[in-house]
C-alpha cells in the first residue's frame, strides 16, 4: 500500500445554511496552538444525527459557551479523508458486529493548511476512543509504514483503500469544561463505482475525558429533541455504496438519513 494522499475534489454542490456563517462568526476565536491543550486522544465520544435546519437554533443556544476553532480568518474547513480496510472488510464488520477493541485507518487532509495524517482510531473494552497520528508531511513512507505496522493487528501490506469521504466541519472549544465537539455538513461518499452526498444530514461529535450530561452542547440538542445516535462514516458511508452488504446493525441509521435527506 502506497502511503500517499488520493486526491478527493470537494463537491461543488454543498449546501451551507442560511445565516449559518453570519452564527459562526459570533462566537469568540480559539487558534489551533490554544486548542491542543484539549487535545483528547483518549476520550468517549457522544454523536448525534440531526438536520441541518435544526442548525441554527442549536448554534444561537450554546454561543455563549464555546469558542470556535479558526486557522487563517477560516471557521468552516474542509477535510478530505481515504479509509483503508482489507479486501473482506475487517475493520467494517468488526465495527458491524459489535466486536469492541476494533480499529479505522484513515488518511486524512486539512484541506486549508494542507496537512496529511495518517490516523488510526482504536476503540477499547471500555468504549474509550484511543487515537494515534502520524505527519505525513514530515515523515518518509518507509516510516509510515513502520507507524500502521506498530499500531495495527493487520500489517499495511494487507490494507487497501476502501473508500473516500469529504465534508465540511467546525469545531467548538468549551470555554470551562474539557470537551471539543465538531460538526460535519455536507458529507460526500464515494469510491471507484459510485458516489453518495447527504445535504441535509449534520453529524455532531461531542469528545470528553468522561461522559459528562452537564455539557452545554449535550443539553442543547436535547431541548431541540436531537437524541444520541452513534453513526461511523466510514461505516455507514460504506453501506450508503454498498447496498449489498451486509448492514442490519445500520439500517436504523440509514433510514434516520434517508428521513432526513428527504423530507427537511
Amino acid at each position: 500500500m502506497k502511503f500517499k494522499f488520493f486526491y478527493i475534489p470537494l463537491s461543488s454542490k454543498s449546501f451551507i445554511p442560511i445565516k449559518m456563517k453570519e452564527i459562526l462568526n459570533k462566537f469568540d476565536a480559539i487558534s489551533l496552538e490554544e486548542m491542543d491543550n484539549v487535545k483528547l486522544m483518549n476520550r468517549v465520544d457522544s454523536k448525534y444525527i440531526m438536520p441541518i435546519n435544526k442548525l441554527n437554533k442549536l448554534l444561537d443556544e450554546i454561543l455563549p459557551y464555546y469558542k470556535i476553532l479558526e486557522i487563517d480568518s477560516n471557521r468552516l474547513m474542509s477535510y478530505k479523508n481515504n479509509y483503508f480496510d482489507t479486501p473482506d472488510y475487517q475493520f467494517y464488520f468488526a465495527h458491524h458486529n459489535g466486536k469492541l477493541n476494533r480499529y479505522k485507518m484513515r488518511i486524512r487532509e486539512y484541506a486549508e493548511s494542507k496537512t496529511v495524517f495518517t490516523e488510526i482510531k482504536f476503540k477499547n473494552n471500555k468504549k474509550k476512543t484511543k487515537k494515534k497520528r502520524i505527519l505525513n508531511n514530515e515523515h518518509t513512507t518507509q516510516e509510515i509504514e513502520l507507524f500502521v505496522n506498530q499500531h495495527l493487528p493487520i500489517p499495511n501490506s494487507e490494507l487497501k483503500k476502501m473508500i473516500d469521504i469529504d465534508f465540511q466541519r467546525f469545531t467548538l472549544v468549551n470555554k470551562t469544561r474539557s470537551e471539543r465537539a465538531t460538526i460535519d455538513i455536507n458529507l460526500h461518499f464515494s469510491n471507484e463505482n459510485k458516489e453518495h452526498f447527504l445535504y441535509k444530514t449534520v453529524v455532531v461529535e461531542i469528545k470528553q475525558e468522561s461522559y459528562n450530561a452537564a455539557s452545554e452542547l449535550i443539553k442543547a440538542l436535547r431541548n431541540i429533541k436531537v437524541r444520541p445516535k452513534r453513526m461511523s462514516k466510514y461505516c455507514i458511508g460504506t453501506a450508503l455504496l454498498n447496498d449489498k452488504m451486509k448492514q442490519n446493525k445500520f439500517k436504523q441509521r440509514i433510514r434516520i438519513i434517508n428521513k432526513i435527506e428527504s423530507e427537511y
